[in-house]
């Protein structure tokens, strides 16, 4: 009779499926992944709230959280400088692991300002694929779903189910968009040149960034250089980061008398992936109005 039970009880486990562990490294592919996986799935956030990818540094706890994750997601494009300190554990222990930026075909990525030769390297071109809504549903969904189901085949419907569902949500936001960034005039200063995929896809004009590399500060003839072309660009608003240094752009929207907004590429406050596109796109129509 007990092993009756005991059958029955792993027939059930079974039929239910399990949960997995996912671990992202950036908050936007929480807020993708939350709107997929199976409400008894968890995802652990890497890099915490308030912190930048680009300059953070793993914890003990983080590394035993990682260690344990049936699936971890990276971005890539050296958009995580903590990656070499883990990757070749996560093979040697056979975790199954996702860099995100391997997806998106090469005809479009764009170049980072440093590098304008197509042939470069993976490094050299911009990793912040998340904020181009296209690429979201066009090539990172379905790619993630597809691992998801490789991992729990017995949530296959529902991956796929949700992954539609998010889908659709984020092709009707994306024309809505597009029609409505005709009402953009006029170029804009970004305080990290986090939002060329954003820009390209709307056809904002940004006009410089401030800080081309994380952490190093323009020079005196560079912010100089900066002020001129935000006059020749007719720039209407400047951007700071929540995860940066606000100094610099505080100072140069002083010295040119235009609008300081906050852009945040990570969505630290909002609550879906649909709502960092839509944040994103407000924040910058009403500073240039």
């Amino acid at each position: 009779m007990h092993k009756k039970y005991l059958l029955i009880l792993f027939l059930f486990i079974g039929i239910l499926g399990y949960s997995i562990n996912i671990s992202v490294s950036i908050n936007p592919y929480y807020l993708i992944l939350k709107d997929i996986i199976d409400k008894n799935d968890t995802i652990n956030v890497i890099v915490p709230s308030g912190k930048s990818p680009h300059t953070y540094s793993l914890s003990s706890k983080d590394i035993i959280n990682i260690y344990k994750s049936d699936l971890i997601i990276f971005n890539g494009l050296n958009s995580e400088i903590f990656i070499n300190k883990i990757i070749t554990n996560i093979k040697k222990k056979k975790i199954p692991y996702l860099f995100i930026s391997e997806i998106i075909p090469r005809n479009e990525l764009i170049l980072s300002d440093e590098h304008n030769n197509k042939n470069s390297h993976n490094e050299f071109f911009n990793p912040h694929v998340w904020l181009n809504p296209y690429l979201v549903y066009n090539y990172i969904i379905p790619d993630i779903v597809e691992k998801l189901v490789e991992i729990n085949p017995s949530k296959k419907d529902v991956y796929i189910n949700n992954a539609e569902i998010l889908k659709e949500k984020l092709k009707l936001l994306d024309a809505y968009l597009l029609i409505k960034s005709r009402e953009i005039e006029g170029g804009i200063i970004t305080f990290h040149n986090s939002f060329p995929y954003f820009a390209k896809r709307y056809n904002i004009n940004i006009a410089e960034v401030i800080e081309n590399s994380p952490g190093v500060e323009p020079t005196i003839s560079e912010m100089k250089k900066l002020t001129d072309l935000a006059r020749k660009n007719k720039v209407k608003a400047i951007f700071s980061e929540p995860q940066l240094n606000k100094k610099l752009a505080e100072k140069l929207a002083n010295t040119l008398n235009l609008n300081l907004g906050i852009l945040d590429p990570l969505g630290t406050n909002v609550n879906s992936i649909d709502e960092l596109y839509l944040s994103i796109f407000l924040n910058i129509l009403n500073a240039i109005r």
